[in-house]
């Protein structure tokens, strides 16, 4: 049997993207997690390419049409974007997790609630400030091919690009504190790697990034 489900539409307008994916449809795929998933791979992608981003996801009402857009979930993922995620990361609305619990309809229809968690739990990751947030560093892993040749690839590129656009910041910039974030994060994942010859490699440490001792509650995890 052919059952119809629904298209993600995409938008773009200023430098904002707007990705909508219905979830009325004949069939449940499991929309909530595919369309973290997709962005595990958008992220990674456009991170691969230099480019860094930061996001909201939520469950809500939106319309769109022609070009018009608006609606709650369009204003709650804007706010989640501009004032909650901070740093380059996609972060998921805490209501949009507590409505997920409990609507099956965000669910694939051959999961129970358990098994729609465990799939959740191997792509996002808890920030200190309790939000969850795509983990793409983590969850980019197991989508390549032929991962112990690729992913230490993709990490020395994902370093590169902290190192070539981190380091030309001013101190006392805003923006510094995101590049802080972000070597966190980054030598968190390095962490995981089995080869610690290799860990060692492809970690960001004091002697590339000069400013990191004048924050010192941010570069706990910062190694000589």
């Amino acid at each position: 049997m052919e059952y119809k489900t629904n298209w993600t539409r995409s938008f773009a307008f200023s430098d904002s993207v707007v990705r909508a994916r219905p979830f009325d449809s004949e069939y449940n795929e499991g929309a909530f997690f595919n369309e973290l998933h997709a962005l595990v791979y958008a992220q990674a992608d456009l991170a691969n390419l230099g480019i860094l981003i930061r996001g909201g996801v939520t469950v809500g009402d939106i319309y769109f049409d022609d070009g018009v857009l608006f609606g709650p979930a369009l204003v709650a993922s804007y706010d989640l974007e501009s004032s909650q995620a901070n740093y380059p990361r996609i972060v998921i609305d805490p209501a949009a997790l507590n409505i997920f619990r409990n609507d099956r309809q965000l669910w694939a229809d051959h999961h129970d609630l358990e098994d729609e968690i465990h799939y959740l739990k191997a792509i996002l990751q808890r920030g200190d400030d309790g939000l969850w947030f795509i983990d793409y560093l983590g969850a980019i892993r197991i989508e390549l091919e032929e991962p112990s040749v690729e992913y230490p690839a993709f990490l020395r590129r994902h370093k590169a690009l902290i190192l070539e656009n981190g380091v030309t910041g001013s101190k006392s910039s805003r923006v510094m504190y995101k590049y802080l974030w972000l070597v966190n994060y980054h030598n968190a994942a390095c962490k995981r790697l089995v080869d610690a010859e290799l860990a060692a490699e492809l970690k960001i440490n004091k002697t590339d990034f000069e400013w990191l001792e004048e924050f010192p509650e941010t570069s706990s995890d910062i190694e000589e």
